[in-house]
């Protein structure tokens, strides 16, 4: 998982990069679970976010003036700014806010 950090150490970084970490880490997850026996056809494991929730979240690669559709790299900063943007407060609801609050308890300190 990103870089074989323990999740532990967390608290030394800095509140972006924990951001950051976690959601690397899920896409990680993800893609080991895309093509696996247990995969659920309702809920995909996609690499998240997914162009239609955030298009600008991905910088295509060029070679020489041509796009090159299948090269491409995550634009972390636009990434970080989605993300808050998305768990917002403001944006979620009170259920979607009470289940992460619960799970990053679960991680973060059990």
């Amino acid at each position: 998982m990103v870089g074989k950090t323990p999740i532990a150490t967390l608290k030394a970084y800095s509140q972006d990069e924990s951001i950051l970490y976690l959601w690397k880490s899920h896409n990680e997850v993800n893609q080991r679970l895309m093509n696996d026996i247990t995969a659920d056809p309702d809920h995909p494991k996609i690499q998240f976010p997914s162009k239609a929730l955030c298009l600008n979240c991905r910088s295509v690669q060029k070679l020489h003036d041509e796009t090159l559709a299948n090269n491409w790299s995550w634009d972390e900063e636009v990434v970080l700014t989605f993300l808050k943007s998305y768990y917002n407060k403001n944006h979620m609801t009170k259920t979607q806010g009470a289940f992460l609050t619960s799970l990053l308890w679960k991680i973060l300190f059990i």
